[in-house]
């Protein structure tokens, strides 16, 4: 292929993403690699590096529309698309419609009543200590303030959606708000509980 990969090189792939041997040269990885190299404009060897450092992008298919989502939805340049993209791959593995789209309106809505409470709480708090003086004003939380939080922990977007309202629903169950999930991720039913 145009990756001139090393046969130390090919063999560090398959250790790392043994995966990869099912996986079709046409269909799939050539594909990925295609609209990889198109759609972030790298040279061969940016894509030789970037193949060699993380191997699971090449199991990935019908990226151009996650990375175009990404790019538009948190309005960031497609530098910071593949930066996010290399910190957080999984992001090209999930479904855009039933996972990416409907969990990042699912987490807008979840930190924006959490700052809420929090300005409120603080204000509460402000209010005490003041002897009642009002606390100063805080501006409301900007879309892209929240849409930047969101892409500081891609992870939690890659939750099933259907999961997500499963788990917000017990947390609505014993009387939390559903934002006590942000950052949670990663735990399992079990240990959400």
């Amino acid at each position: 292929t145009h990756l001139h990969l090393s046969d130390d090189e090919i063999k560090h792939l398959f250790l790392r993403k043994p995966t990869l041997i099912s996986y079709s040269y046409p269909n799939n990885i050539r594909l990925t690699l295609v609209d990889l190299q198109y759609h972030f404009n790298l040279s061969n060897e940016e894509l030789r590096d970037l193949v060699v450092g993380m191997p699971s992008i090449m199991g990935y298919t019908n990226i151009l529309p996650k990375l175009a989502w990404i790019e538009d939805t948190f309005r960031i340049t497609r530098e910071e698309v593949l930066t996010v993209i290399c910190r957080e791959s999984i992001l090209l593995g999930v479904n855009l419609e039933r996972t990416l789209l409907p969990n990042v309106l699912f987490w807008n809505e979840c930190l924006r009543l959490k700052h809420q409470r929090q300005r409120q709480q603080h204000n509460s708090n402000s209010n005490t200590n003041n002897n009642n003086t009002a606390a100063p004003a805080h501006p409301e939380d900007t879309e892209e303030e929240i849409l930047l939080e969101i892409l500081r922990r891609p992870r939690q977007l890659t939750i099933s959606h259907d999961r997500l309202l499963k788990r917000a629903a017990l947390l609505e169950e014993v009387g939390m708000e559903s934002w006590h999930l942000w950052g949670k991720s990663e735990y399992t039913d079990a240990k959400l509980q």
